[in-house]
């Protein structure tokens, strides 16, 4: 019962299913309305026409030469509605009317005259509002689907009635005469009513039916379309996760390229140039004493080597494969600042809910997701160098509570340049992009000319499961061996 109550309440939520019910109750609505209009607008002409048959008949009485003009008819009323003549004349005043019967009363109500088919009114006529109202002069009075029997005693409500007064003088003379009789006049409706409620029936169901089957028609076509929308939804949404897929393959396979130059240089190239400054050194004594520039000139060569075995392929070597991000995120940015602060004024700023991130010794950012973090500052600083001209650069990290995400917002004071709204153009932006998006982030590029430009990126943090980010970090599924 809960289910249907469900699925009913469902259907009359739903734009088709409330359009069901609104054709509904219009049709009910029209039906109700339609009948009582049609209704009383029959009623309505039957009396005009009744009205003009009280007059018709009044007139045609005079005409018969009944001796009901002059007051003497008054007196001789009764015995002249029994005659046969006026049983002729009352006929052919009726012949040709619309009108079901007639009924001849006295000013004080009894029957003087009455057509064979004639209803009996239930009740005292005489002392009804109408009939009084008429019999005291004053105009023809409707009285519309009266209550009456018939013959059997059945009730009836289809009969419509009307009053009207018959003088002694005919109307249309100079004297208005004085009440000679009250004639009613009536007519049985039943049949009209009935087609014409008919009418409203077929009408209101063809228009209920068309509107239903074009509800219908809109339903099915609507189901189809979300049906194929679906299909649609569901074929976007598996290319974007093959997209997305096939974006975390490339920066897998980057990193473990950047991970093998890293261990190349870290290993091979930095052996061989302490080779190389072990041998340059080793020369120095064989260096005849004659040759003291030659000797100061291998010196400072074997200085050189091994500045840059010691300091520019160390920091290469950490910055291709960043250890210190097994400490903490913060750790790699803080260690991107100290590299790029040479170059370009960097103030940091930490949020407290961030550093309540990456306690000492365990951080609950995932591993994936600190490298990420510290590629998209890598790229954005890279490009303040080399690029904005800036004369400072702002950085923020922090943890938005209110969204469970992790904000990192790099801002400089640069030329600035004009923003493609079809999204980022340059290999930076286009690989910043790429890197939050395989977290399920994005990063957005505010920038114009001579206004600076800020990078704000925005990854949805779910913390790591445990506590062995370190090893997580070491493997960080990029396929080459530790």
């Amino acid at each position: 019962m809960r289910y249907l109550g469900g699925r009913l309440l469902a259907a009359v939520r739903s734009p088709v299913g409330a359009g069901f019910w609104a054709v509904i109750l219009i049709g009910v609505g029209i039906l109700f309305l339609g009948d009582s209009l049609l209704r009383r607008e029959i009623v309505w002409g039957v009396e005009s026409q009744q009205e003009r048959d009280v007059a018709r008949i009044h007139l045609a009485l005079h005409h018969a030469d009944l001796g009901l003009t002059g007051s003497a008819g008054t007196g001789e009323l009764e015995q002249t509605a029994i005659s046969s003549e006026f049983n002729a004349a009352f006929r052919r005043a009726l012949f040709g009317m619309d009108a079901g019967g007639a009924t001849l009363y006295s000013v004080d109500g009894a029957v003087l005259y009455s057509t064979d088919d004639a209803p009996v009114l239930t009740g005292d006529v005489a002392g009804s509002v109408d009939f009084e109202r008429v019999a005291g002069g004053q105009p023809a009075s409707r009285s519309t689907r009266a209550a009456v029997r018939d013959e059997r005693g059945s009730r009836s409500t289809n009969l419509v009635e009307t009053y009207g007064l018959i003088r002694d003088q005919p109307p249309g003379g100079r004297e208005a005469g004085s009440p000679l009789a009250v004639v009613a006049v009536w007519t049985d409706v039943g049949d009209r009513l009935q087609s014409a409620r008919g009418a409203v029936w077929w009408i209101v169901g063809i228009f209920v039916s068309g509107l239903v089957a074009v509800l219908a028609l809109l339903q099915w076509v609507s189901q189809r379309s979300r049906s194929r929308l679906e299909a649609a939804n569901e074929t976007l949404r598996q290319q974007n996760i093959e997209v997305r897929e096939s974006r975390e393959r490339m920066l897998r396979a980057d990193e473990a390229a950047k991970q093998a130059i890293a261990e190349e240089l870290h290993g091979n190239v930095q052996t061989k140039l302490f080779a190389v400054w072990m041998k340059l050194e080793a020369l120095r004594p064989r260096i005849p004493s004659d040759q003291e520039g030659l000797t100061e000139e291998v010196g400072a060569l074997a200085g050189e080597v091994d500045a840059i075995r010691e300091e520019d392929i160390r920091q290469l070597s950490h910055r291709l494969h960043p250890g210190v991000l097994r400490i903490s995120a913060l750790a790699g940015i803080r260690s991107l600042q100290d590299f790029y602060e040479k170059l370009v004024p960097i103030d940091l700023h930490v949020g407290d809910e961030a550093e309540a991130l990456e306690p000492a010794g365990d951080s609950a950012i995932p591993p994936a997701v600190r490298l990420g973090v510290y590629r998209i500052a890598e790229l954005a600083l890279g490009n303040v160098v080399k690029h904005a001209r800036a004369s400072v650069c702002t950085m923020r990290w922090d943890h938005v509570l209110p969204a469970g995400a992790l904000r990192l917002v790099v801002e400089d004071d640069g030329v600035g340049f004009v923003v493609d709204g079809d999204g980022p153009k340059g290999l930076g932006l286009v690989i910043m992009n790429d890197y939050a998006d395989s977290m399920g982030g994005q990063v957005s590029i505010t920038s114009a000319p001579a206004s600076g430009t800020r990078v704000e990126a925005t990854i949805p943090l779910v913390p790591a499961p445990s506590n062995d980010a370190d090893e997580a970090f070491e493997r960080r599924d990029t396929g080459v061996s530790e």
